[in-house]
């Protein structure tokens, strides 16, 4: 596109189009106001900022959509009370949703803030609360369901779990009996 270098500011020359816009470019050498310049859009620069606008939505997309649920139904039979928490997880396994169900108002508050936390932590420190919360419960009842969109990662998840249940088991001396169900996300 033609224009004439309107004014010279140092690197800048600001220069007058001919479809009437001015804008500023780099000042070419032996610039002088009133001299006729063509200005040719970089189209790489282009090109690389449609690209990174596409990935940055992309990547936003693929981090606030559900790529899986887990739900926690802990329960002590002895008193008849349940809890049950649903957790929307995305596919870098952080947690982007919670609901808690429970017949228990307190639990609730008794919770840390779990969104945006790890998957392992938000359920570690569900049922840590949940145990704590059954206080006189020999063995409690803990159903997870976990419905994901890839069942390889569903089943890696499902031994992370075992792990921490293992570990709350040791660290509170009593037993969890735990049944878990996994199915693929359609």
């Amino acid at each position: 596109m033609k224009g004439v270098i309107w004014k010279i500011e140092g690197r800048k020359s600001v220069v007058l189009f001919q479809n009437g816009d001015f804008r500023a470019i780099p000042t070419p050498p032996d610039a002088q106001p009133g001299m006729t310049v063509t200005v040719s859009y970089n189209r790489k620069r282009i090109i690389l900022f449609a690209a990174l606008l596409c990935a940055a939505t992309v990547s936003g997309f693929l981090y606030f959509s559900p790529a899986g649920y887990i739900d926690l139904i802990i329960y002590d039979s002895e008193e008849d009370r349940r809890i049950i928490v649903e957790f929307a997880a995305n596919r870098f396994g952080r947690i982007l949703e919670i609901h808690r169900f429970s017949t228990e108002p307190s639990f609730a508050e008794s919770l840390p803030p779990l969104k945006y936390k790890d998957i392992d932590e938000a359920c570690a420190d569900t049922l840590k609360a949940a145990s704590l919360f059954f206080p006189s419960a020999r063995a409690s009842q803990v159903r997870i369901h976990i419905t994901y969109q890839n069942i390889q990662e569903a089943e890696k998840l499902k031994t992370r779990l075992v792990r921490i249940i293992e570990g709350l088991e040791e660290m509170t001396g009593r037993k969890l009996r735990t049944l878990f169900k996994l199915e693929p996300l359609h």
